[in-house]
Formats: C-alpha cells, sequence, structure tokens
C-alpha cells in the first residue's frame, strides 16, 4: 500500500517479467495475468546496465505477445540508481531518447530513497487519469453466459525442516509482493490466502495459529 496523505493506492512488484515470460519461461504466464489485473505500470530501468532502453523494450515486446491489451497499459518509467555516478551520467545521455518515447519518467534511486515520493506522486496521477478515461468508456453489454470460475489449487505439506510449505502460484505471488513487515499489508494477506483455500490446506496439515509457515521464499507467522 502507498500512502500519499489522504490518497493511497496499492502496489505490487513484478519481478517475474523477464525475456520469453510470455512463452511461460520462469512464472511468466502467472506474473503476466496478475499484470492484467493492473491499470498502471511503473517501468524500473536499471541504468547501470548497457542498454536499459533496450531493456525496455525486451519487456513491451513480451507484453505485446502475451497480449491481453498488457501493451496497452499507461506506463510511468523510472530510471533507476542514480546514486551510481556512470548510471547519472547515464541518464544525462539518454535523456533525449527517453523524452521521444513519450510517457512519463522520472531520475530515482531506489536504494537512497531519492526521487521515490516524486515517483509514486505521478504514479497515482496517470493513474487517476487511467480511471477517468474508463469511466468515460461505455461499459460492455452484460455476459449472458459468463465462464465458470476454475478454483486454483493450494497446497500445503512438510519441509525438509518440518516447516509447513504452501503451494500456488497466487499464493507465492501475493506473499511475495505484499510486506510482510506492515502490519496493514500482513493482515491483507492473511485475509486473501485464506480466501484462496490456504486455511483449509494448513489446517488438514495441522498446522496451529502462531506457527511459522513458508509461501515460496517469504516465511511468516499464521494468525
Amino acid at each position: 500500500m502507498v500512502e500519499l496523505g489522504y490518497d493511497s493506492f496499492v502496489a505490487a512488484d513484478m519481478p517475474g517479467l523477464i525475456e520469453g515470460a510470455s512463452q511461460g519461461v520462469g512464472l511468466g504466464h502467472e506474473f503476466l495475468r496478475h499484470v492484467e489485473r493492473t491499470r498502471v505500470l511503473v517501468h524500473v530501468l536499471d541504468m547501470t546496465r548497457d542498454d536499459p532502453l533496450a531493456d525496455r523494450a525486451l519487456i513491451n515486446e513480451e507484453l505485446a505477445t502475451f497480449g491481453h491489451g498488457l501493451a496497452d497499459k499507461p506506463q510511468v518509467l523510472a530510471l533507476n540508481k542514480i546514486d551510481d555516478p556512470d548510471a547519472a551520467a547515464h541518464v544525462e545521455l539518454l535523456e533525449e531518447q527517453v523524452e521521444a518515447l513519450g510517457v512519463p519518467w522520472l531520475a530515482i534511486s531506489a536504494a537512497a530513497a531519492e526521487g521515490t515520493m516524486p515517483l509514486a506522486r505521478r504514479a497515482f496521477q496517470v493513474l487517476q487519469e487511467q480511471l477517468e478515461r474508463e469511466a468515460e468508456e461505455p461499459s460492455p453489454p452484460p455476459l449472458l453466459q459468463p465462464e465458470p470460475r476454475v478454483r486454483e489449487r493450494v497446497r500445503a505439506e512438510r519441509g525438509a525442516d518440518g516447516t509447513a510449505v504452501v503451494h500456488g502460484p497466487t499464493a507465492e505471488w501475493l506473499a511475495m509482493t505484499l510486506d510482510t513487515e506492515d502490519v496493514e499489508a500482513r493482515e491483507e494477506l492473511l485475509d486473501r490466502l485464506k480466501r484462496l483455500g490456504v486455511q483449509r490446506a494448513l489446517t488438514r496439515l495441522g498446522v496451529r495459529m502462531g506457527e511459522r509457515i513458508r509461501i515460496g521464499e517469504v516465511e511468516l507467522t499464521w494468525e
């Protein structure tokens, strides 16, 4: 959850967007399906790399190949690592090319928290503009025969160290993208995990409240 005074919006990290994601490399399809739920994409570019704009083009190609309107979502560019002198010089060198892309951009340092709040405010502004556009669009006709929802299978087992391990793409994605150190985010995560069926799976495994569990690479206390 990103808070901006009285305003707030939900942001999620999408580290699975790599080359070949549209073909299912890694958890590519799972991450791309989650991208479908977003309204705005903040594309973070590593300015210490040789050709960050080529990196951007590669990911945009993955979005276009996957389809479902992902390539049409508004973007904000975050030119990251400007605390590195070489990266800062790279930003100056590529500034005209970045401007020519026609998308909002800001230079930031995530590590030094430099420019991150202006980035959040710009992303929120673009989000508001997108919501206004959506409100002006005609509503689609109602679906008389909606497709049945397929419930994702979630399972739990004991790991080699005895810790309860939860398996399921959405559960693992939620655990990875929400900040478990933030009380509100952790409560939201636990609530969504329960709705996914994680609680039933853990109960069948004999897990008790207060026990440590692992979801993907994230460990937390089950409450």
